[in-house]
């Protein structure tokens, strides 16, 4: 990147620009959940393992079962964790 002499744009200008998406992984897992159990659920991931934080017991009850099917549709090495509670 080079420099062009221009001071003008501020920080806020330059990351406005900018589209942060959710990375697909992310996004599929959503999808999944939601049409699995009905719920749209919070997913935060790490070098290991996505987590997937549902409501209640039942909603993690429910989605455990097609927990398979999840980690074949992700074709992933990382760990998929449960956790109940807010999403």
């Amino acid at each position: 990147m080079d420099y062009d002499g221009d001071m003008t744009q501020s920080i806020g200008d330059v990351m406005a620009s900018r589209s942060y998406g959710e990375p697909p992984d992310i996004r599929r897992i959503k999808d999944f959940v939601k049409t699995e159990i009905g719920i749209v659920p919070g997913v935060s991931s790490n070098a290991e393992s996505y987590i997937v934080r549902v409501p209640s017991a039942a909603a993690a009850g429910a989605l455990r079962v097609g927990l398979f099917r999840l980690h074949k549709l992700l074709a992933t090495k990382k760990r998929i964790l449960i956790r109940i509670g807010q999403s």
